[in-house]
């Protein structure tokens, strides 16, 4: 799993860092315009989370009481999926001022639908945090 090996990790930080360094130094020949350092950065990130989300959903720890109980979890993987990829459209698509402000919203969005979900789901259940 991705989030176990931390070969993967490094790779992927390195990739970015290298991404970053190679887009700013096109900026910096005039090969691109003075937003693409910023614009490359942002979508990797957003993708960066995109992938994360998925298989960090997976390692949430509980038992499940009933069936249904990793719908949730599912829930939170998509969402926070679709948040990472509208931070990445962001950023690709949208003026630059504005890129972040979209960005960090979809991902909130998606972090605040995902708390609903869970809190819907307890309810549901009714347990309460004691007595898990």
């Amino acid at each position: 799993m991705i989030t176990r090996n931390i070969g993967f990790s490094l790779l992927l930080a390195f990739g970015l860092i290298a991404a970053a360094l190679a887009a700013n130094w096109a900026a910096d020949a005039s090969l691109t315009g003075p937003d693409f350092p910023d614009r490359i950065s942002g979508a990797l990130i957003g993708l960066i989370l995109a992938v994360f989300s998925n298989a960090v959903a997976k390692r949430i720890p509980g038992r499940a009481p009933a069936a249904g109980a990793a719908a949730p979890k599912r829930f939170m993987g998509l969402a926070m999926v679709l948040g990472g990829l509208a931070y990445a459209a962001a950023f690709l698509f949208a003026p630059i001022e504005l890129a972040r402000w979209i960005g960090m919203g979809a991902v909130i969005a998606a972090l605040i639908v995902t708390a609903i979900r869970f809190l819907a789901g307890r309810r549901a259940a009714g347990s309460t945090p004691e007595r898990d």
